[in-house]
């Protein structure tokens, strides 16, 4: 699906339900305190402005996130595969659902890593 600062995002199909998922793969370092801090915060988050996540697994020296799988992709992809600008109203509903999230995260005081178009999911 995509690779990002962490690690590559692949997307999966639990056999025995037949779920899509999103699969983060992240490769183990000596310092992981950037990947607990995430897996903390997620483990918490019950909100429809955060992605869900389901569980963490170790493979092959490499962490393994299963999260929710956002079908419409993220506002960059969006942007990329219409090749246009969105409307004012748009922006506006995107920006409203990342604020409930920010906020959200807030009241739980946990922080978001980085603002950035690419981790926000469109469609949900």
């Amino acid at each position: 699906m995509g690779e990002g600062s962490y690690g590559i995002v692949w997307k999966a199909m639990n056999k025995k339900n037949g779920k899509t998922y999103a699969l983060k793969v992240v490769p183990v370092e000596n310092d992981i305190s950037e990947v607990e801090k995430e897996i903390k915060i997620l483990k918490h988050c019950k909100s429809p402005y955060i992605v869900s996540y389901f569980g963490t697994y170790l493979k092959d020296d490499k962490l393994w996130f299963v999260l929710e799988y956002c079908g419409g992709g993220s506002i960059a992809d969006l942007l990329f595969i219409l090749n246009c600008t969105l409307s004012e109203n748009q922006i506006a509903c995107i920006s409203a659902c990342s604020l409930k999230g920010l906020t959200y995260l807030h009241k739980q005081k946990n922080y978001s890593q980085r603002c950035e178009s690419r981790k926000y999911p469109y469609y949900r």
